[in-house]
């Protein structure tokens, strides 16, 4: 399982103009992990839904097989947010991070 961060994503020139104060880019830390081995405090671990009915919380479908992958984006002050996804959500985001490793800064 692909395990990354910094994913950059930036407000456009517009946005950022009319947001005094902000930087041009934000940088959103982000990763995937098993949900066997996500290494969240007990307290994210309790947010999730049960893996075995729930919905992929980015799609919103409900898959066949249980959920088993975890997107943790760091949060305010540092702290997990854990979003229970799909396998089909996971190669997406797998993809769009090859994508965006291979466009460079």
């Amino acid at each position: 399982m692909a395990v990354w961060d910094n994913w950059d994503m930036g407000p456009s020139d517009a946005e950022h103009h009319s947001q005094p104060g902000r930087s041009p880019r934000a940088v959103i830390p982000w990763h995937l992990r098993a949900l066997t081995d996500s290494g969240l405090p007990s307290a994210s671990q309790r947010s999730l839904p049960n893996s075995t009915d729930a919905e992929c919380e980015l799609c919103n479908l409900r898959p066949k097989q249980p959920l088993s992958t975890v997107l943790v984006i760091d949060g305010p002050d540092g702290l997990p947010v854990p979003f229970l996804i799909c396998a089909q959500c996971r190669r997406a985001l797998d993809e769009l991070h090859a994508l965006l490793e291979s466009a460079g800064p």
